[in-house]
């Protein structure tokens, strides 16, 4: 137990016993309004997209909404069970008390917080719905009056969308069987990045693989090795007829010239295409592999049902990843094996740098052989700039 926890533990404790908590599961009938306190980045986000699914489901004329950094906002528009978005100024550590004011004139029938931060424990009781459900890890639930308890911090022990959901079953009584997460891509999306790809002369048939190598935050111990990812994308290039795209944003570019820098097979590379978040839904559903490391992207791949071969950092791959469908394979930073679930913030020093180039390149090749179509298979030729 850290020293915070000692520290804040009596407390916390003493919030709880002011705040009387309700018997669980509560019944909730025919509410009107509903909130989800969402502030995550894009891939948590993704992640969380069922739990919008499940409670419009459940409460069809109810109205349900998030509120969310401004960043990453554009990921609502892909999820069609929101009503209503509503933005909080970005930071975790920052109090929009605006926002806040607002939120709280809307008589919120259910407050629902997704994780165990302290902070969103208290704008959720100053926004003050009716019922306020979320995890109690070490009393940090005690602003809430519907606590479910949980052994660690979320997203610390088991996938974090079947996470989410035991949240509201426990809270709720429900009994969720979706659990596939939600990413809705319009049809004149879909159409506008099929075009792009014709403009970069990638036919519908084509063999393509996409690649993320950066991320937002934390990429010091996310990124796996440029000359690594070159030598991948080279062994592929000499088995299959494949072309690249890359799917980072601008800031990302910088990164992903030192891979471009050391291909042999530059000349695979489809140069110039940028795409929004809407976008990447659209370009997942058409590609035949898609290799990343762990960033939000990978997410985004996942609902989309794209044959997908991550290299993971930060966080094993238990609490971020599906388990149990083949289209989806992973290599792990061997440093995660041992992971301590009891810290708020566990040790970790990153080996991802042990990762072999040929560990990976089967798990490429076993996604290609299984779950893509190469529209030929004649052998690549090797070309140096």
């Amino acid at each position: 137990m850290s020293i915070s926890d000692i520290l804040l533990g009596p407390i916390l404790w003493f919030i709880k016993f002011l705040i009387s908590g309700k018997k669980t599961p509560i019944v909730l009938q025919s509410p009107s309004r509903i909130l989800v306190l969402d502030f995550a980045y894009v891939g948590d986000m993704v992640m969380t997209s069922p739990v919008y699914r499940n409670l419009k489901e459940h409460f069809p004329e109810a109205s349900i909404e998030a509120l969310v950094f401004p960043l990453d906002a554009g990921v609502m528009k892909t999820n069609p069970y929101v009503d209503q978005v509503h933005v909080h100024p970005h930071g975790f550590y920052r109090f929009g008390l605006g926002i806040i004011r607002n939120l709280r004139k809307r008589n919120y029938d259910l407050g629902i917080q997704v994780n165990t931060s302290l902070r969103n424990n208290f704008i959720l009781w100053l926004i003050h719905p009716m019922f306020r459900i979320g995890y109690d890890f070490r009393h940090r639930g005690c602003f809430h009056n519907v606590r479910i308890p949980i052994a660690a911090r979320t997203a610390h022990t088991i996938y974090r969308v079947d996470e989410e959901l035991v949240l509201l079953e426990q809270g709720l009584g429900w009994t969720i069987t979706n659990r596939t997460m939600v990413y809705h891509v319009a049809e004149e999306v879909r159409v506008r990045v099929g075009e792009t790809l014709r403009t970069y002369g990638v036919s519908a048939t084509e063999l393509l693989v996409g690649v993320h190598c950066n991320s937002r935050q934390t990429h010091e111990f996310r990124r796996w090795d440029q000359m690594k990812f070159a030598e991948l994308l080279d062994k592929i290039s000499e088995s299959y007829p494949a072309k690249f795209i890359f799917t980072g944003g601008p800031s990302d570019e910088e990164y992903e010239q030192g891979i471009l820098g050391q291909l042999r097979f530059r000349d695979r590379v489809i140069d110039g295409p940028r795409f929004s978040l809407e976008e990447l839904g659209a370009l997942f559903q058409r590609l035949n592999l898609f290799v990343t490391i762990n960033t939000g992207p990978m997410h985004i791949a996942i609902s989309q049902n794209t044959p997908t071969l991550a290299i993971i950092g930060v966080v094993p791959a238990r609490v971020i990843y599906p388990s149990g469908n083949p289209r989806f394979q992973h290599v792990m930073d061997p440093a995660l094996e041992v992971w301590d679930t009891t810290a708020i913030h566990p040790k970790y020093v990153p080996r991802i740098e042990e990762i072999a180039v040929e560990e990976v390149y089967r798990k490429a090749k076993y996604l290609l052989d299984h779950f893509a179509q190469p529209a030929h298979t004649e052998p690549a030729h090797s070309q140096h700039h």
